[in-house]
């Protein structure tokens, strides 16, 4: 009975590695006759008899329709061989993603995922979890960013159709030297931003599955944001909501925002030109009344309208609102 079991077992194993490596070779065969750049090197599956770990070298995509495109010198997928659709995803030590406007080389001491797909045709996503340490941006465009450690964790929402519950949380976020200058010209702030956390449920006008990559990618329709929270320096910020968001990424709702030492953000707002100059004395002396009626003049607690494709804070005008869409 045992050699019968392990003739067996042996048997899907050997099915198993030669469709993960076909699969693979027939996808990348259909895009390319969709017009991608879509090339592989060398594939290998091991990990018998329990697993399959597939590692695909000098792998290439590009999406015709968006202009993006990945490069990895060396991708892995592993999954148990009786759990095929529970798959770790890694990644290799530095890969670059392009767009029309810049080559972005993204290198890491670690970026790892593990994804849960449901077992249909779409192999769609039931839940995952990525994490990153020790991550570095550097584009052509002459920027760079990085951060410490990542962890991002989605989750289909009950209930809902193509929702998904997100948790995000960044440490030791380093912003890029044109972004930095934007937001703190003056240098009054760290070069670090010390916690980046976001708590919400995100609706999409599609599901995240493989069509996600070979199609389009799904587009936001809605935003539950339960909790943002950003600590960077002396300043403490926290939000929560709710947007919808139209087919041209134009979001509609309100966001609650909690500000702690809002006076220097008013600073900050005004050495970088977001805010006129001539205004900042009056801004300041009308905010210091609601801070004072709401029980703290260091804490400033204001609803971020977005209206009309126009952005404001409590009763000032900030501009037009930013497209919220995915490449």
């Amino acid at each position: 009975m045992v050699v019968v079991v392990a003739v067996f077992w042996s048997a899907w194993w050997l099915f198993g590695a030669h469709w993960a490596e076909a699969g693979l070779r027939l996808w990348l065969a259909e895009r390319r006759t969709e017009g991608w750049l879509a090339e592989a090197g060398q594939v290998t599956v091991r990990g018998y008899p329990l697993r399959f770990e597939m590692t695909i070298e000098g792998l290439d995509l590009a999406d015709p329709e968006t202009g993006l495109s990945w490069s990895a010198p060396a991708f892995r997928l592993d999954a148990f061989a009786w759990n095929p659709t529970d798959v770790t995803a890694i990644w290799p030590a530095r890969q670059v993603i392009a767009t029309p406007e810049e080559r972005i080389e993204i290198t890491a001491s670690g970026m790892e995922a593990a994804l849960a797909l449901l077992p249909d045709a779409a192999l769609t996503l039931s839940h995952g979890e990525l994490a990153l340490a020790e991550a570095a941006l550097a584009s052509t465009a002459g920027w760079q960013s990085g951060l410490a450690d990542a962890r991002l964790h989605a989750a289909r929402t009950e209930g809902k159709e193509n929702h998904l519950d997100l948790v995000f949380e960044a440490a030791r976020l380093e912003p890029s030297a044109p972004l930095l200058a934007l937001l703190d010209p003056g240098g009054r702030l760290p070069r670090r931003v010390d916690l980046l956390a976001l708590d919400a449920t995100m609706g999409f006008d599609a599901p995240w599955d493989r069509y996600a990559i070979e199609r389009r990618r799904p587009q936001p329709t809605a935003l539950d944001l339960r909790r943002l929270k950003a600590s960077w320096g002396q300043l403490d910020l926290e939000a929560a909501g709710d947007l919808t968001i139209d087919a041209e990424g134009t979001p509609t709702g309100e966001i609650q925002v909690r500000a702690v030492n809002w006076r220097e953000m008013i600073e900050i707002g005004v050495a970088s030109g977001l805010i006129p100059e001539e205004i900042a004395g009056s801004l300041e002396s009308g905010l210091e009344l609601l801070a004072a009626a709401a029980g703290n003049p260091n804490t400033l607690e204001l609803p971020l309208g977005f209206r009309r494709g126009f952005v404001t804070l409590g009763p000032i005008p900030l501009g037009p609102a930013p497209k919220l869409w995915i490449r």
